[in-house]
């Protein structure tokens, strides 16, 4: 592959979104973040009308698989987890994008902390989190 800066530079961030929503013909290639959130459901990113679409990627069984997977039967975990893993396929099958990086966070929390979770559907509050004593505990 012969890759080159747009305009021979690297662009400011809201201009290099610009260009991307834009579809500019300038940007064949781009490298981007998004943060998936706790919800495993991939309709933000790849629906076919949706704003972060940016691969342009709709096909009628991806449009197929994204419906059942709001549908009143994904109520049903184990349903629900079926159609991802067929989306999933789908998406490896296809490959409209190539992941290169993926992010995970670490918390080092020692054993004296009360009331502190990496829970995004608990209702955590700082005022919440506490410590047992005034000396960390060690692990024995």
């Amino acid at each position: 592959m012969n890759v080159q800066l747009v305009d021979g530079r690297l662009a400011e961030f809201n201009s290099f979104y610009d260009m991307v929503e834009k579809d500019n013909p300038k940007v064949d290639v781009f490298a981007a973040a998004w943060y998936t959130g706790t919800d495993v459901d991939p309709y933000g990113l790849y629906g076919r009308d949706v704003m972060f679409n940016y691969s342009r990627w709709v096909n009628e069984k991806n449009d197929e698989l994204l419906e059942k997977g709001h549908s009143e039967q994904a109520f049903d975990k184990e349903y629900r987890k079926k159609i991802y893993n067929e989306w999933q396929a789908l998406m490896n099958e296809e490959v409209p994008v190539i992941p290169t990086l993926y992010r995970s966070i670490i918390y080092a929390v020692n054993n004296r902390v009360k009331n502190f979770t990496v829970d995004p559907s608990s209702k955590l509050t700082w005022k919440d989190v506490g410590v047992t004593s005034e000396k960390p505990e060690v692990a024995q």
